[in-house]
């Protein structure tokens, strides 16, 4: 992902926001995509200075899936994105 105005990192850290209060209590299995792991994952990989807060919110989201134990239909890209 490249560089992000800061109303789309706004939009981001907001939409990360969201979608971690939906996976404490949404059955993970059955709405947990490929793609949507893909997008939570590109946003955890911000580091720069300027988006840490939106690549925080995602790794939020990750978080609140493996606490919850949480076993998407697609577990081995799931696993591969985790260790990358």
């Amino acid at each position: 992902m490249g560089r992000l105005s800061s109303g789309v990192a706004r939009c981001g850290r907001r939409w990360c926001g969201r979608l971690a209060q939906l996976l404490g209590w949404i059955p993970l299995a059955d709405y947990v995509t490929p793609s949507l792991l893909d997008t939570v994952f590109r946003f955890a990989s911000l580091n720069e200075s300027s988006h840490v807060a939106v690549g925080t919110a995602a790794m939020s989201c990750v978080n609140e899936m493996l606490t919850r134990h949480g076993v998407p239909r697609n577990f081995d890209d799931f696993i591969l994105q985790v260790y990358r």
